[in-house]
């Protein structure tokens, strides 16, 4: 495996795993951005939907303050005059206020006034069986200050309830008895305040038969005023929230169910951001390993095949490519200093050569002209000398002498 293959194998791996982990840490961040800011608002809503029932609660109290804190339903407490209540509780007060029940009760607990009303069909109905045995509890109000307001829990659904006590128009007193007023927490008020909000949600009772197992599960462990947020799958979020009754006690729950659009719309966007994270990796990553081929790998194969031709055909008068001042160029130099030094000690061994063979020839020739046999044996006792007079004298040429020794002519013993 080549070293441009291995490095580039070696970054292409790491920068890998690096995008990988961008993308996972990327992903992850996003994503709990989103799930922080979908808790966030689906405890908003839940605050909201809690806020909504109070601001009815409020819009009751205050039709219940103005007809308890009136001259006429004062002086009727005392005359029970039957035309105060013909002109004054007609049906039309209560479609005009949307009220299902009015009741006016004296101090001794004794019902003065009661009438219930079916505001769906326009008709007057039977007040609540239970209705007079759930209030009693709370009456009378003997301070002028004192009044009560919540959902009251009936057989026939619950109720929002506001009581105050019966006074004159300058809110004196003593009270002369309590007027109340109720608005059913049916369907249709629930519709109305969730078309107003924008925010479809249910209130349950925690004693309910039929309570939803997710109410029923979070209510356990869910403190008084606490708001608790759970996911019930992916496409739906959920929020909870308590109400007290008119008794004080928390006994009613806010469910808010709402899609998951936030998560939803996070899931897009951490993809988004995913897929641009990991597009721009891609494109640097490329780049990068075109530059590093392009301004290292490269130069640096360029230099060992400039090396390799110089080393097989051994000419070293050639230079390699030295362009640039890093560390290459540098590296570069150095090789050319080199092959420099090697190109002069070749040429001074040649010139050394040179010389050594032209005083050979000297020697040969002299040898040759000499009038007497010569001869020279080297370490091993090989003939390496053979002038022409030991030709004439032995008659044996050069050829058949040199590179041997005695024993190719002469036995041992001899």
């Amino acid at each position: 495996m080549s070293l441009r293959v291995k490095v580039l194998a070696a970054i292409g791996a790491m920068l890998v795993a690096l995008m990988t982990l961008l993308f996972h840490l990327s992903f992850t961040i996003v994503i709990q951005g989103f799930n922080q800011l979908e808790i966030q608002y689906a405890t908003r809503d839940v605050l909201r939907a809690r806020e909504a029932l109070a601001d009815e609660l409020t819009s009751l109290d205050s039709v219940t303050t103005d007809y308890a804190f009136w001259d006429d339903t004062y002086a009727y407490m005392v005359s029970r005059d039957p035309l105060y209540v013909a002109s004054n509780f007609v049906n039309q007060t209560f479609l005009n206020n949307r009220l299902n029940l009015i009741l006016l009760i004296d101090m001794a607990g004794q019902l003065a006034y009661g009438k219930a009303f079916d505001l769906e069909h326009g008709t007057e109905i039977p007040l609540p069986d239970d209705l007079l045995e759930q209030i009693a509890p709370m009456l009378p109000f003997a301070d002028p200050e004192s009044y009560r307001r919540g959902i009251l829990r009936l057989t026939d659904g619950p109720m929002l309830l506001t009581a105050r006590p019966i006074l004159t128009s300058d809110a004196f007193g003593p009270p002369r008895g309590t007027l109340i007023m109720g608005r059913m927490l049916n369907a249709a008020l629930l519709r109305r305040l969730s078309d107003a909000l924008h925010l479809p949600f249910t209130v349950h009772h925690l004693g309910d038969a039929d309570l939803p197992s997710d109410v029923q599960e979070v209510s356990k462990d869910m403190l008084s005023d606490e708001v608790i947020v759970r996911v019930l799958s992916q496409e739906s979020i959920v929020g909870y929230g308590r109400v007290r009754d008119i008794f004080g006690q928390p006994n009613y729950m806010i469910r808010v169910e709402q899609p998951r659009d936030i998560y939803t719309q996070g899931l897009a966007t951490a993809r988004y951001f995913a897929v641009a994270v990991l597009s721009a990796a891609v494109i640097f990553s490329a780049l990068g390993l075109f530059a590093l081929d392009r301004w290292i790998l490269r130069r640096v194969l360029g230099l060992s095949a400039a090396l390799e031709g110089i080393a097989t055909n051994g000419i070293f008068s050639r230079r390699v490519g030295a362009r640039g001042s890093d560390e290459l160029a540098r590296l570069a130099a150095s090789i050319n200093h080199l092959l420099e030094t090697v190109e002069t000690t070749n040429e001074r061994l040649r010139k050394a050569s040179e010389e050594a063979r032209r005083h050979r020839d000297v020697l040969e020739t002299l040898l040759e002209e000499l009038p007497v046999a010569v001869f020279c044996k080297d370490l091993n006792g090989r003939f390496v000398i053979w002038n022409r007079k030991c030709e004439q004298l032995f008659g044996l040429r050069r050829e058949q002498v040199l590179g041997k020794t005695d024993y190719d002519f002469f036995p041992k013993e001899q």
